[in-house]
């Protein structure tokens, strides 16, 4: 939007210069536009107040444009760029700006065609002129408000959709990570019950090693004990 209006400044300057027309006034007014838009935009970005403030703005500068082409063909021309201009407006995809931009240039034809008529029509005054331009331009301010709310409402729409889908990516990542660390706490349970059949199967083999061994000095003992009473028989015969 600031660039928009920056060209139509430059235009305006240009045109005031080759129409020989006064180009102060135009200047100055129309520099004023873009410094103050642009300060805005800077202070507060794409605010409602900035889109506003940008909205009217540009409807001024066309309106500074009119006011260049006073007294030459070209002025009633250049009430088009009003309607180019309101088109430009809802590329804000907001229609109370829409409404605002209006509303300067209902402003701007109603109390010039009374306070200064040749800095809007080129044979003065011209109330029936006025009035078909309100019922143009309410017309296409009409049909652009309506595109604006059924844009917003697709922008709400894609944002809640996209909203979703990372909230839902979120949930599956959370679940993802929930069944790897139940997936590693069965493995370390695993190997922990794995170790504990190991140790157990390795202390009943310790410990049937040694009833062995015990039960093989018990048999020796045993056949010791029997050698010594069969020869204490031998003798007491």
């Amino acid at each position: 939007m600031l660039g928009v209006l920056a060209a139509l400044w430059l235009v305006v300057m240009a045109l005031a210069w080759s129409l020989g027309t006064a180009i102060v006034a135009p200047t100055v007014l129309g520099g004023l536009l873009v410094a103050g838009s642009a300060a805005c935009a800077r202070s507060l970005g794409p605010a409602l107040a900035t889109r506003h403030l940008t909205s009217a703005a540009l409807m001024a500068m066309v309106g500074l444009l009119v006011l260049t082409t006073a007294d030459t063909p070209w002025q009633i021309d250049t009430h088009m760029v009003f309607f180019a201009a309101l088109a430009i407006v809802a590329g804000w995809g907001c229609w109370s700006s829409i409404l605002v931009a209006a509303a300067v240039v209902a402003v701007h034809h109603l109390a010039l065609n009374v306070a200064y008529p040749a800095a809007v029509f080129p044979n003065g005054a011209d109330y029936l002129r006025v009035l078909l331009h309100a019922v143009v331009v309410i017309a296409e301010a009409g049909a652009l408000v309506l595109a604006a709310r059924q844009l917003s409402r697709a922008l709400d729409a894609a944002d809640a959709a996209t909203l979703q889908a990372s909230e839902s990516a979120a949930a599956q990542s959370r679940f993802e990570q929930a069944a790897l660390r139940e997936h590693a706490l069965q493995a370390s349970q695993g190997r922990q019950l794995g170790d504990l059949v190991a140790g157990f199967r390795a202390t009943l083999s310790d410990i049937g090693r040694q009833v062995e061994r015990e039960t093989s000095g018990m048999r020796n003992t045993a056949v010791a004990l029997s050698d010594v009473a069969a020869r204490s028989s031998e003798q007491a015969s």
